[in-house]
């Protein structure tokens, strides 16, 4: 893909994210990065995809990378309102005060 976007990405942002994930998990980088940095944990939390973040963060995925503006996958999901997300990242480790390239933090 011309974005460096992995299957893993893709299917992190799927509506069925757990039958792509189970063929594409095993093969795959869950660190990969696209060009904008963001890795699968990144994309599926901007889709708001809970199960795919449920599956990624059982598979090691690092919950407080920060993507190439900074953003830890908590705080997309604090400025989304997603309650359940940030609750399923704050419950696996996700550190809260990590800010982001402008100085903003999630809380």
């Amino acid at each position: 893909h011309n974005d460096r976007s992995t299957m893993l990405h893709l299917a992190a942002k799927s509506s069925d994210p757990e039958a792509m994930m189970t063929f594409f998990l095993p093969k795959s980088n869950v660190m990969a990065r696209d060009n904008s940095g963001a890795t699968p944990l990144h994309a599926a939390v901007e889709s708001e995809r809970l199960k795919a973040i449920a599956i990624l963060v059982s598979n090691k995925a690092d919950i407080n990378a920060q993507d190439g503006r900074g953003r830890t996958p908590f705080l997309i999901s604090v400025s989304k309102g997603n309650l359940s997300i940030s609750n399923l990242l704050a419950d696996n480790g996700a550190r809260l005060e990590i800010p982001d390239l402008e100085g903003s933090t999630p809380l």
